[in-house]
């Protein structure tokens, strides 16, 4: 009996794991809304493998926001947090640091500002600018 109880309470464990991490892939991954403010890498120019960002609406209290890695979704949110401010500060690195980075950021139908660089570039952006380089 002893046994079935535990066996039972592996299976339960495993099922609350693989549901947690489910949960926790899916919303990393999830598709961008755009109903805000939102990010398109431009894949085709991408050499960096990855590019770390962080986000603020100034560069005094920008933060550590994430990292994209090729092979992730290239369109995405900003956090919930940020997605509708006024002015938005963001600063990017990509890496390798001599490798080029390309990617677009949008205001909910429009593109604000283009981002092509290699080591690291910011910028600070207001909802009503706009770019030409981005097209959603």
């Amino acid at each position: 009996m002893k046994a079935k109880r535990k066996w039972v309470g592996s299976v339960v464990a495993v099922a609350l794991f693989g549901a947690f991490v489910s949960v926790g892939a899916s919303s990393a991954h999830a598709q961008a809304t755009k109903r805000g403010w939102w990010i398109r890498i431009n894949k085709p120019k991408m050499e960096a493998s990855s590019i770390s960002f962080q986000i603020g609406t100034s560069k005094k209290d920008s933060r550590n926001w994430r990292t994209w890695k090729s092979g992730q979704r290239v369109e995405f949110d900003l956090p919930a947090a940020f997605r509708d401010v006024a002015q938005l500060y963001l600063r990017a690195t990509s890496n390798p640091h001599d490798k080029n980075a390309w990617f677009c950021v949008f205001y909910k139908d429009h593109g604000v500002e283009h981002f092509e660089f290699d080591g690291d570039q910011d910028h600070r952006m207001k909802q009503d600018d706009s770019d030409d380089d981005c097209k959603p």
